[in-house]
């Protein structure tokens, strides 16, 4: 009786368990990350059974993959991006590491694997803190104005002429000048 139910559990357990469920994909959530600081994104596999095999896996952000590795733990970069990046992976973990982020990086980001044991994939958002860049007040032919680089997130910016408030209900936009990477704000 008993090695029936237990059959019976056995069969049942193996019937319901599909393979995506034995392989586990982890990454951490969310990253909080300082500008201009080294990032370390990690995504980790495991299996609850032996012999995992891994056919694919690569970290992505918007369908534009970073790195990839194959079966046979070699990495491939994609070079598509202005960031300064590499990847290392070693017994199941992929690393996708930014030596100075910037706000270019900052987003969602997808690992994704593909196994002998089924197919995962998990997010992790990267948020940036402030980024204290480079602020220049310049003279143009329309006036005074003032050049942010490397600047992030956009503030409000207000200009006084001694104690005098200039800018009182006054809003102007930010103009990106993407040649030098500045954003400029007229008065």
């Amino acid at each position: 009786m008993v090695y029936t139910a237990l059959y019976t559990l056995l069969w049942l357990l193996t019937a319901f368990v599909t393979p995506q469920e034995l392989v586990t994909l982890s990454v951490t959530p969310k990253i909080t990350a300082e500008c201009g600081k080294q990032v370390t994104i990690n995504c980790n596999v495991s299996s609850s059974r032996h012999g995992l095999s891994i056919k694919h896996m690569n970290w992505s952000q918007n369908n534009r993959s970073f790195c990839s590795v194959d079966n046979e733990g070699n990495i491939t970069h994609h070079r598509h991006t202005l960031s300064h990046f590499h990847c290392e992976y070693k017994h199941g973990q992929l690393s996708l590491i930014f030596k100075r982020v910037q706000p270019l990086e900052s987003g969602d980001y997808r690992c994704k694997l593909q196994s002998n044991q089924g197919a995962k994939h998990q997010y992790t958002i990267v948020e940036l803190q402030e980024c204290c860049g480079i602020v220049e007040g310049v003279s143009t032919s329309d006036g005074p104005a003032c050049t942010f680089k490397y600047v992030y997130p956009d503030g409000d910016v207000h200009w006084f002429h001694g104690s005098h408030h200039l800018s009182d209900g006054y809003s102007s936009k930010l103009k990106d000048n993407p040649s030098s990477k500045a954003k400029t704000l007229p008065l």
